[in-house]
């Protein structure tokens, strides 16, 4: 994977953002951003990972377009902020969500996201691998925050959300088997120990 001298500057990183969508304070930790080095000098390219501990396959550029996980659209949005304030000229090689268990399992990086078609070689994609050229990415994350990110967040100030009555990650609910058991809103042990 690190092929292109990549070495990791930001581990962990915790934001909060009150300028990427107006009015809307958003906070998050970003696991890990990589820069390119070369000679002992950062060139400005750079790699943000999410880590997850199932399967990625699904993340990738097709299923950022139509909107099933934002998170790392918005995590470009924070990373370029930072990286210009300290004085880079970033540049996107990729935005990945990285899979820990696949990685661990197979023996080799397995992730997906938005990945620069130009840059591609520096982290080793394979050529059937779905890629943006860089010209294109502005519009991609315009169209990620506008039409998923923002869409959601009015119909949240509108008061148009409802949650699902039944567990979509598990028919039958037991917080034994469950991967969100921390955070699961139907988990009414969990809920109940918060309205106390």
């Amino acid at each position: 994977m690190n092929s292109a001298n990549l070495r990791p500057i930001l581990l962990e990183h915790s934001f909060i953002s009150n300028d990427i969508i107006n009015g809307v304070k958003i906070k998050g930790r970003i696991d890990r951003i990589d820069m390119e080095i070369i000679n002992s000098e950062p060139t400005g390219y750079f790699v943000i990972y999410d880590y997850k501990t199932g399967d990625v396959s699904k993340k990738n550029l097709p299923g950022l377009l139509k909107g099933t996980d934002v998170q790392i659209a918005i995590y470009s949005y924070v990373v370029e902020k930072i990286l210009r304030e300290k004085g880079f000229n970033p540049k996107f090689i990729a935005l990945l969500y990285y899979s820990i268990s696949k990685t661990a399992k197979d023996g080799k990086p397995r992730f997906s996201g938005i990945i620069i078609e130009e840059t591609k070689k520096k982290i080793n994609v394979a050529g059937s691998t779905a890629t943006l050229i860089h010209e294109n990415l502005d519009v991609v994350l315009e169209h990620i925050m506008k039409n998923f990110i923002e869409a959601r967040i009015e119909k949240i100030r509108d008061g148009d959300f409802i949650l699902p009555l039944d567990c979509p990650n598990n028919r039958e609910y037991s917080k034994f088997n469950c991967p969100f058991e921390g955070v699961c809103r139907f988990d009414f042990d969990r809920i109940a120990q918060k309205v106390r």
